[in-house]
Formats: C-alpha cells, sequence, structure tokens
C-alpha cells in the first residue's frame, strides 16, 4: 500500500523521439487475494491465495503519423497459467490512412468481437470478464488482419477481419489441417460524441452518450479445442453473432450484451442423440455502475449467465458480481473488490461454481 501510495503522483508514459518517430513506454501490474466460500467438508482450497493477475509491459511507437506499431506481454502468463490473458496480449502494425478513417491492422491483436472482451481489463470496475466473454466459447485475440473504417468523426466505427481462428495457437505458426480462416466484422453507433470502449464514466459527462454495436463470426475447421470449455475451436462449422448496447451519463453507466453461437460439429456424439445437426451457446449481461466523485469510488452490479450447450439441462452459469473501486487516481491507481455470487441452474443438482471474493490493486504506469 506504501508503495502504491508514494508511486502513483509520478506515473506517466516514458517518450522517446526520432525524427519523424516516436515511441512510448507503458505498463500495468495488478495483483490480487483471492477467497473462494468453500462447501463444509471440502479439504483442497488452493484457490485461496494470493496471485500476480497481470505484469503488463507495453510499446506503442507512431511512424510518420500514418504507421503504428503495439507490443504488450503479459510477464505473469510466464509463471502462472491461470492468469486471464497469455504471454502475448498484443503484436502488431498498423497502416492509418484517408486521414486516419481507414486503418489496417496485421498482426496478433484482438478479434474485433464482443464489446466485455474489447473493452481493457483495466477499464472495467470488475476484476474478470462475463462468463460468456472470458474467451472459453470464442478466441478473444488471433492472428489476422483487422480494417476498420470510420466515418462521421468516429460515430460510426465499422470493422472486417481475417484470421486464424486459432486463437493464441496461431502464435505458433500453424493453422489447423482444414486452412480455412476465421472471419469476423463488428459495427458500432455512437450518439452523440464517440465511445470509447471503456466502462466508466469518470468525466461526469453532462449529455447521455450511447453506443450501439453489432458484431458476428464464422470459421468451419478440423480441429475440436478447449480447456474449461471444450469447444473454443470447433471440429465442424462455428456461427457466432450477437449486440451490444452501452450508455454513459453524469456518472452513471448501464450496458447490455447478448451473445450466441450455432455449433454444426462433425462429430455426432456432441449432439446427444438428439434429432438436430446442430447445438446453441451463448449468455447474456447487464451491468449498471456509478462514480461517485466526491468519495473517488465506483460501485457496480452486474448479472451475467452462460449456456454452454442447450442440448444439456442444468448446466447454465450464472453469476450475479457486485463490485467496488477506490480510485487514488482515475484508473491508474486503484483498488479494487469484486464479490461473486453464483446462481444455482433450477435444473441442476448443486451451483456450479464456489462463491469468491477477489480484492485487487491496479496500477498503471
Amino acid at each position: 500500500m506504501i508503495l502504491l501510495l508514494t508511486a502513483y503522483p509520478s506515473s506517466s508514459q516514458f517518450t522517446l523521439y526520432r525524427g519523424n518517430s516516436v515511441m512510448e513506454f507503458s505498463g500495468y501490474v495488478t495483483t490480487f487475494y483471492n477467497y473462494r466460500f468453500y462447501s463444509e467438508g471440502e479439504t483442497d482450497k488452493k484457490k485461496n491465495r494470493f496471485a500476480l493477475d497481470y505484469a503488463v509491459f507495453r510499446i506503442d511507437g507512431v511512424h510518420k503519423k500514418v504507421w503504428n506499431y503495439q507490443l504488450q506481454i503479459n510477464n505473469a502468463a510466464l509463471f502462472d497459467k491461470e492468469t486471464s490473458d497469455g504471454f502475448i496480449m498484443q503484436a502488431d502494425v498498423a497502416y492509418n490512412t484517408l486521414n486516419d478513417r481507414l486503418s489496417i491492422d496485421v498482426g496478433f491483436n484482438k478479434v474485433p468481437f464482443s464489446r466485455s472482451s474489447l473493452i481493457p481489463n483495466v477499464e472495467s470496475p470488475f476484476l474478470q470478464r462475463p462468463q460468456m466473454a472470458r474467451g472459453g466459447v470464442f478466441n478473444r485475440r488471433d492472428a489476422g488482419v483487422t480494417l476498420r473504417y470510420a466515418v462521421f468523426n468516429k460515430l460510426i466505427n465499422l470493422y472486417a477481419g481475417a484470421y486464424t481462428g486459432m486463437g493464441p495457437e496461431s502464435l505458433s505458426g500453424e493453422n489447423d489441417e482444414s486452412g480455412n480462416l476465421e472471419w469476423a466484422g463488428r459495427a458500432e453507433l455512437s450518439y452523440p460524441a464517440r465511445y470509447r470502449h471503456k466502462e466508466v464514466d469518470l468525466t461526469d459527462i453532462p449529455l447521455p452518450v450511447i453506443t450501439v454495436g453489432f458484431n458476428a463470426r464464422h470459421a468451419e475447421k478440423k480441429t475440436t479445442s478447449g480447456i474449461d470449455y471444450p469447444y473454443q475451436t470447433l471440429k465442424g462449422k462455428k456461427l457466432g453473432y450477437g449486440s451490444d448496447v452501452s450508455a454513459m451519463w453524469r456518472g452513471v453507466t448501464v450496458s447490455a450484451e447478448v451473445l450466441r453461437f450455432k455449433m454444426t460439429p462433425e462429430e455426432s456424439l456432441l449432439l446427444y442423440g438428439k434429432p438436430t445437426e446442430y447445438f446453441m451457446a451463448g449468455g447474456v449481461m447487464v451491468a449498471i455502475n456509478y462514480y461517485l466523485k466526491p468519495l473517488k469510488s465506483v460501485l457496480a452490479v452486474r448479472y451475467d449467465e452462460f449456456n454452454p450447450h442447450d442440448l444439456l439441462k442444468g448446466d447454465k452459469e450464472a453469476t450475479l458480481s457486485f463490485g467496488y473501486n477506490y480510485l487514488f487516481d482515475s484508473m491508474r491507481a486503484a483498488m479494487k473488490v469484486h464479490y461473486f455470487k453464483r446462481l444455482k441452474d433450477e435444473d441442476a443438482v448443486k451451483v456450479w461454481n464456489e462463491d469468491q471474493l477477489r480484492i485487487a490493486l491496479q496500477l498503471q504506469f
């Protein structure tokens, strides 16, 4: 705590200049304590622990005002495989033209799909994304090319891209045996001003600002893979689509999102003998938070649920989250508290996971 309080007043990006090139160095650290409310008689309580979730170093560069590049790595992932992101979080080059209306981005980056996935973790009042957007049912990052076209002073942003469809496995330089690419697209419409990928209104916006998003992605692969969710990559056809809405006004932010995935597997065993050629997966999220400027605090509530397989009963994963943030210096230096209240599916025998309390310190430098 002492180190945090003495460090944040001097935190700033370090910048180097050379001719018409600029390079900035920045990053952030997030460390937390996690406590799970285990059921009586449980002997394995290893999840009650301190953990380094992020130790991120970031390089941003601009060359001749039209070329951008970024390298972002999470050093914590070298030692703990349960961190929120892998070691390489971003490594890409972008060319901007038409007065910054058109951007062509090549490399490893976030796929333009799901607002909950696109919001940086340091900009969220919660310490974990909704279950549907944590990267289990789809790859949040991948190697490929993304085109962004902005009009009306970036009130409308259109994204389209092609990717390997293998997520972090694409860093090995291989696709699966199909050689097929995954295609994704997203449209964002904001009014009356540009709406960035943020989740808290720290500026106390005097007029309501709203954004609406629509996205879709499609892949056809020869590989089925995944850890927490076994269909992150599906042998067969996978179509994902969804929409979201978010609004800010006077410190209040309200957001909602729905995601759906149509899975058409080549392996009939995944259909459990049902008279159908596909199954559905997906989820919903609704959240609200309020920034109390005099108290430097953010209060947040969120409900989210994820159904991994609609042909099975009792597997819905629902959570009611409560968040509190104390902002030492905006989101640059903050203490975050996140309580997960797990909700039981009416068709399940027991609750799908334990309740959790997570307390973290976040510092951006």
